[in-house]
């Protein structure tokens, strides 16, 4: 794994915490143009912060998968910066756990998954 070749940019949704942000480090470390996009002010932050130490070719965005809005605002934050996106790694979601009986949601409304 190596963008040697030509710097390629990467944007991960949900990059703040767990495996997205041991998937955006790993890809900075490697040479990718990475985009962290999550939600957490304070884990943006963290993140930043660990980059910067580490002179990581990596950026953190606020983004909310479930507010498409949030989701064009970072999209065209990415775009003005890089030109394009090279790779998604969409490794955000939501969860709503409970039966269909139980349930007072129709399941077609649930689409942020």
């Amino acid at each position: 794994m190596d963008a040697k070749r030509g710097t390629q940019t990467v944007l991960i949704t949900g990059a703040t915490d767990g495996l997205g942000k041991a998937a955006a480090l790993l890809l900075a470390e490697n040479g990718y143009r990475v985009f962290a996009a999550g939600r957490s002010t304070e884990k943006r932050a963290q993140l930043g912060t660990l980059a910067n130490e580490k002179r990581l070719p990596l950026e953190t965005l606020e983004m909310d998968v479930c507010d498409d809005g949030s989701v064009q605002r970072a999209v065209t934050s990415v775009y003005q910066k890089a030109g394009a996106i090279d790779v998604l790694i969409n490794n955000a979601g939501l969860a709503y756990v409970a039966t269909v009986e139980d349930s007072s949601k129709p399941i077609s409304s649930v689409s942020c998954v």
